[in-house]
């Protein structure tokens, strides 16, 4: 017969313990998730309630990647000059600045530079317009999410 490293008290001691410390965790995770997912759901009934549109949370997104810079700026800010990875340029603002010169004039890309809102509507519609073009050379050049670019 093998003999216990531990006495027999002692294991029952400890398994008792696991239970409870499991118990615990569960208890207090469960509570930390709710409270998480109940503050978002307000924030975003917040949102909604003053106004707020699933565009508008979409537009952010856009702005996040491009900021405020105009589209007669997109060459100069993410393509001259020597950059550590050429990626945002080549996978993302050339599609998207040649998108946005075939769909409108020269003069009609001056006025919705000059209207924040409506240059990030056009850029989002651009971005549609070119995902599977953006998202392939990403994905050439290893990247496997236009977040990453960000980084």
């Amino acid at each position: 017969m093998e003999s216990l490293p531990l006495p027999p008290t002692n294991i029952l001691i400890l398994i008792l313990a696991a239970i409870g410390a499991l118990y615990l965790i569960f208890k207090v995770g469960s509570k930390i998730i709710k409270t998480v997912g109940m503050v978002l759901i307000l924030a975003l009934a917040v949102f909604f309630w003053q106004g707020g549109t699933v565009d508008e949370l979409k537009l952010k997104g856009v702005g996040t990647l491009f900021g405020d810079t105009h589209i007669s700026d997109f060459e100069a800010k993410y393509c001259q000059g020597i950059k550590e990875d050429a990626s945002m340029c080549d996978c993302v603002a050339q599609p998207v600045y040649q998108d946005l010169k075939a769909r409108y004039s020269s003069g009609e890309l001056s006025e919705i530079d000059l209207d924040k809102n409506r240059r990030k509507e056009a850029i989002k519609e651009s971005l549609k317009n070119k995902q599977g073009e953006i998202l392939r050379c990403l994905k050439d050049r290893g990247i496997d999410s236009v977040k990453e670019l960000g980084k």
